[in-house]
């Protein structure tokens, strides 16, 4: 893995997402928007042997503090119809936090695949103003996790979202419920864009194999997102 030269490797996947583009190989998607997925994946962790790019943490064994050593990267991969495409990673480099890897693997893929996707995905920690502002200045969208390491907008969002006028979906074994408030402006000084929060709940029926009843599965997620209601619907935000 070491002797491995990672610009070959990316230079190779861009070929095929090229190509693939040319033979008109990736359809789009119902709602008119490509999106690209950024998330955290740790390879392993270990005690013992470690190398200069591993990143160090203390964690107690027993009732000992040790090093552990660790490597983390932020893999981007583009949602496209019928496959998705993993495109390129991004290692954490001693010190580093994912945020700062985050940050220079968007800066590549822009540069890279500037016309290659629409809207960025990522979890609650990329709920996050300077990975907004950035993706912003280059007119890409973003929808992310709301949770409480945004707890001013969160609180904020959540007692409006209880008197918007929610929509729901039914069908034999499910429901959705979708509520969205919009027009979040002054969230962050770095970005001059409102941003929209969207909620859904969501039911459905599953029958237990062991006792042969129904159960209501329940879940509920909140977002915050730059994509205008003229740039997405919200029920392409939601799926």
């Amino acid at each position: 893995m070491d002797a491995t030269e990672a610009d070959s490797i990316r230079e190779e996947l861009h070929s095929l997402y090229t190509k693939l583009r040319q033979n008109k190989a990736l359809r789009p998607t119902s709602h008119g928007l490509t999106a690209l997925v950024i998330d955290g994946h740790e390879s392993h962790s270990t005690y013992l042997r470690h190398c200069d790019g591993c990143c160090e943490r203390r964690v107690k064994r027993g009732r000992a503090w040790v090093t552990q050593y660790y490597h983390r990267q932020v893999s981007a991969m583009l949602l496209t119809r019928p496959f998705p495409i993993w495109l390129d990673i991004e290692p954490l480099k001693p010190g580093d936090d994912e945020l700062t890897a985050a940050k220079r693997l968007l800066e590549r893929m822009l540069r890279t695949y500037p016309r290659a996707f629409d809207i960025v995905l990522g979890d609650a920690l990329y709920s996050d103003a300077k990975i907004y502002a950035l993706l912003r200045r280059h007119g890409k969208d973003v929808l992310t996790v709301l949770k409480a390491n945004q707890r001013g907008l969160l609180q904020d969002a959540q007692a409006l979202l209880e008197e918007a006028e929610p929509v729901v979906y039914e069908t034999d074994k499910s429901w959705l419920e979708i509520r969205e408030v919009g027009n979040f402006t002054e969230v962050w000084p770095e970005l001059d864009h409102p941003l929209r929060v969207i909620r859904s709940r969501e039911g459905r029926s599953v029958k237990r194999q062991l006792e042969g009843q129904p159960e209501e599965l329940l879940s509920e997620w909140l977002w915050v997102s730059t994509a205008t209601a003229q740039r997405a619907h919200t029920e392409a935000l939601v799926a």
